[in-house]
């Protein structure tokens, strides 16, 4: 759950730098109207970046946990007769 805070804080930040820069033109964006210009500000490259890098972070995670849940499964003593 922190890396999808991260990543919400990451893409709120990335997007208000975006805007930034388009508004100061320090960027080779051409300006659109509409939805194009939400989804071009939100979608910039640096955002889908920090998409990627959190999604390939929590399944990494993901998979380490399941690997090591089920390894200590099958590895378990039983301490009490059964």
């Amino acid at each position: 759950m922190v890396s999808f805070g991260g990543l919400a804080a990451g893409l709120g930040i990335g997007t208000v730098a975006e805007v930034t820069r388009r508004s100061l033109r320090l960027t080779n964006e051409e300006p659109s109207v509409g939805n194009a210009a939400l989804d071009g500000v939100f979608l910039s490259e640096a955002n889908a970046e920090r998409i990627v890098n959190t999604l390939c972070k929590v399944r990494g995670t993901a998979f380490l946990y399941h690997h090591n849940h089920n390894h200590n499964k099958h590895h378990r003593t039983n301490i009490l007769p059964t």
